[in-house]
């Protein structure tokens, strides 16, 4: 892995087969996986968004390996730090932290969806539906 990378999870419109992916679909995908995580993921429509939450949630995510140029574009889409913010964790087998958006708290979104939205665990399969 080139140290000058970064690795990403991405768990919605950036996914395989979604309407952003072209973002970074030159960039390496590393797994695609599903992790249990403290985050409940929600739909705000036509992409979804993490929130905290009291207890993990098993959430299915692409990693990708991305070169800073695609990283700036990524937060340039999540809005980030106003729309979303970032959070590490860390997997085995991985020696860099991982790095995904979650909703930022201050957002009216969050707000407006925190605690009523059922927990998705798969945007893929949701949207399919």
């Amino acid at each position: 892995m080139n140290p000058q990378t970064k690795i990403i999870a991405v768990y919605g419109s950036l996914r395989k087969n979604m309407g952003n992916h072209g973002l970074i679909s030159h960039s390496t995908l590393l797994e695609t996986t599903t992790v249990s995580l403290p985050y409940k993921m929600i739909s705000l429509g036509g992409f979804p968004g993490l929130i905290k939450s009291d207890q993990n949630n098993e959430i299915t995510i692409e990693l990708y390996e991305v070169d800073d140029a695609t990283y700036k574009r990524v937060e340039r889409l999540e809005g980030y730090p106003s729309f979303y913010d970032k959070h590490n964790f860390s997997l085995k087998g991985y020696e860099k932290p991982i790095e995904i958006y979650v909703l930022n708290e201050t957002d009216k979104y969050y707000s407006k969806f925190g605690s009523t939205e059922e927990h998705i665990s798969d945007w893929t399969k949701y949207k399919m539906k």
